[in-house]
């Protein structure tokens, strides 16, 4: 199914290959070529299994981009 051209969207992924290139990585389950869409805004891997949602990374990550998305100030870096 196509994706709608005017809807942003962003990727968090997992990475679980110990330092493997994303386009040879996993989360365990999903392989990065089949969770990878062409026309994100942005891109995260994170180092995190098929629960990537758990991981502190891919919170902040959200938080970032939901903070983008209101027009709000980037939090300070710790």
């Amino acid at each position: 199914m196509p994706l709608n051209p005017r809807v942003t969207f962003h990727s968090i992924m997992g990475n679980w290959g110990r330092d493997r290139p994303p386009e040879k990585s996993s989360d365990g389950v999903v392989p990065y070529t089949s969770s990878h869409l062409d026309g994100v805004k942005s891109e995260k891997i994170v180092p995190a299994g098929h629960n990537s949602h758990l991981n502190p990374e891919a919170i902040a990550e959200m938080r970032r981009i939901l903070r983008e998305h209101i027009g709000a100030a980037p939090l300070p870096a710790r």
